[in-house]
C-alpha cells in the first residue's frame, strides 16, 4: 500500500522496517520513543512520507 510504518524493533516487525528509511522504529514498550516517533513523522514534509511509504512497497517487492 506504499504507506511508512511506525511500529516497534521486535522479532517480525524489524525485518519489515528499515529505521527512517520507510518507517520508524521504537523499543517495545517505550511510551516516549512511540511519541518521539511520531512527532517525527509529524515533522516530514508529504513528499517525505510519501518515499518513505514508497521504499517500503519496493522493499515488500523485492
Amino acid at each position: 500500500m506504499a504507506r511508512p510504518i511506525i511500529t516497534t524493533d521486535h522479532v517480525g516487525c524489524r525485518e519489515v522496517v528499515e529505521h527512517g528509511v520507510n518507517g520508524l522504529l521504537c523499543p517495545p514498550r517505550s511510551a516516549a520513543h512511540l511519541i518521539g516517533a511520531i512527532e517525527c513523522f509529524l515533522s516530514l514534509n508529504a513528499n517525505e512520507r510519501d518515499n518513505m511509504g514508497l521504499e517500503g512497497r519496493k522493499k515488500v517487492l523485492r
